[in-house]
């Protein structure tokens, strides 16, 4: 089967690409003819074509002018970013904070607690790792806090009442 300079093979039946010498898919081990093998044109990358890496930074900061009858949509393509929170990025940001706030008042405690000489000068070494191992229990100090927070509002809410009633 010929293939062309910008074409590559790719699979009818799951879209997987091909090896160039291979006849079996290497995703659906699919035994293929010539029927099932589709040759997919290749676009040029930056490096083949410097000139389009100027079209799509201009596609990207010029917007087109807006067309009344179209709908908005999102052209990622283009390089816009898209804004998006995974767990494991709040889960980062909650570590970093929280760790540097437990830094801080451990080592509070250790100037209190030892004395200005070896509470700012020694003191922040188990500050460091107290912060550190706390950092990873984030979610639960932030459950135990929203529990004490719920706790203390329905003693509040009940003292009222009783008060009152």
């Amino acid at each position: 089967m010929a293939t062309l300079r910008n074409s590559r093979r790719m699979c009818r039946q799951c879209g997987a690409e091909l090896n160039i010498s291979g006849d079996q898919c290497w995703f659906c081990h699919r035994q293929l003819t010539s029927d099932d093998i589709l040759l997919v044109e290749r676009k040029a990358t930056i490096a083949e074509n410097p000139d389009n890496r100027r079209e799509k930074l201009r596609d990207a900061v010029t917007p087109e002018p807006p067309d009344p009858g179209a709908q908005a949509t999102i052209n990622v393509s283009a390089g816009a970013p898209v804004a998006s929170w995974e767990v494991g990025e709040i889960y980062e940001i909650g570590r970093y904070i929280t760790s540097f706030i437990v830094i801080i008042i451990s080592w509070i405690y250790a100037i209190v607690t030892y004395g200005l000489f070896l509470g700012v000068g020694l003191g922040w070494i188990p500050s460091v790792v107290i912060g550190f191992l706390v950092g990873f229990l984030w979610p639960l100090i932030a459950l135990v806090i929203v529990a004490a927070i719920i706790a203390i509002l329905v003693v509040i809410v009940g003292e009222a009442a009783a008060v009152s009633g």
